[in-house]
């Protein structure tokens, strides 16, 4: 999920485990430590490979293994961290100490890539042996529900230490609960996809449904053929679906299919994508898992390929509306603020969470 909700939920569990031991400052540390498998964004910057954001980030740091190895060493280091910072002093021995700060470290950091589980894009759960990436599609990536409960968690466990544990534990309880419910969620919407495709006698190749920003109960839905793509939108809630757009397969040269970066995006998005061939930065490549119907019905996420060059981040508009080298007045319009951009955003997801919610 975002970068702070793994920061809240580190600093949560750490909460239930250890502020008995180690008070407030058992909070404090972490969210710092929850944060941690996150710098491998920082490592992947430092690369100048254009996709190595998509090689590197959740990768060896959100396996399963990361936590069992930096465990004990993390513990010792943040114990001698600690104990140089805090003038109080824990009666315990050495051993246990070292055992407590270990434990608080391990829990937090196989935490982490399990919520990423949970989402879209998934984590490596198995690297460096297996470079899988596992999702199971129950939560997207910004979800305030699951994240605000975690910021009450631990004012009340900052403000009032004797409730902490009982608020802590339910707050754990209550948000695994909600993740159990994005996966219903998810088969609900699989559901629907499935009828779409008997219905209209498809030979569907590949059903795929993932949640949308900022609710478990909008489904963005994808039905694959061998020759389209068919996407619609699903609210959970209401029980209604927005009608289905099409997109027809083209066919991906040789050099585009054979380049590294197309093979990267195509690793990277489990074959959920789109193209674009002959626009103004080249064949371009639209990540489908994320996108809105009424602003980027195939997708949100893009890479640009032009011979050598590789372009990320291109903006959907761009590639939709910038054909052969033209740029549309449409597009330059849209560059003008980034105020605007927001606005519009905004009310995008404002009638998304309307439309769901509300069936209007």
């Amino acid at each position: 999920m975002d970068l702070i909700t793994r920061g809240l939920l580190g600093a949560v569990v750490a909460q239930v485990g250890f502020q008995r031991h180690l008070g407030k400052r058992a909070i404090l540390w972490g969210g710092i430590v929850g944060l941690l498998p996150d710098a491998d964004v920082l490592v992947a910057k430092c690369v100048s490979t254009p996709m190595a954001m998509e090689l590197i980030h959740r990768g060896v740091t959100h396996s399963v293994f990361f936590a069992f190895i930096m465990a004990i060493p993390l513990g010792m280091a943040l114990y001698h961290i600690d104990h140089w910072l805090t003038t109080k002093r824990d009666i315990r021995t050495y051993a246990e100490q070292i055992k407590t700060w270990s434990l608080l470290c391990f829990w937090v950091l196989i935490t982490h890539p399990l919520l990423d589980l949970f989402t879209t894009f998934g984590t490596q759960l198995l690297s460096p042996f297996l470079n899988h990436r596992f999702a199971l599609n129950a939560i997207p990536i910004i979800d305030p529900v699951y994240s605000v409960p975690l910021v009450i968690s631990i004012v009340v466990g900052l403000a009032a230490p004797y409730k902490s544990f009982i608020v802590s534990s339910a707050t754990l309880f209550l948000t695994s609960v909600y993740l159990l419910l994005g996966i219903a969620q998810h088969d609900k919407a699989l559901g629907v996809a499935r009828n779409f495709c008997a219905q209209n006698n498809l030979k569907c190749s590949r059903i795929e449904a993932f949640p949308l920003l900022p609710t478990i109960f909008a489904q963005r839905l994808w039905v694959q053929t061998n020759d389209a793509v068919y996407v619609s939108e699903y609210s959970t809630w209401t029980k209604k679906c927005k009608p289905w757009v099409a997109q027809t397969i083209s066919v991906i040269p040789v050099p585009i299919r054979e380049h590294i970066a197309f093979k990267t995006y195509d690793w990277f998005t489990n074959g959920i994508y789109v193209t674009k061939a002959q626009t103004a930065h080249g064949f371009c490549v639209i990540d489908g898992r994320y996108g809105l119907l009424s602003h980027q019905p195939f997708g949100r996420f893009c890479v640009c390929i032009n011979g050598s060059t590789v372009v990320k981040n291109v903006d959907y508009d761009e590639v939709r509306f910038v054909q052969n080298g033209a740029v549309s007045p449409i597009v330059a319009a849209e560059h003008l603020t980034l105020g605007s951009k927001i606005r519009r955003y905004w009310g995008i997801l404002k009638d998304l969470c309307v439309w769901t919610f509300a069936g209007s």
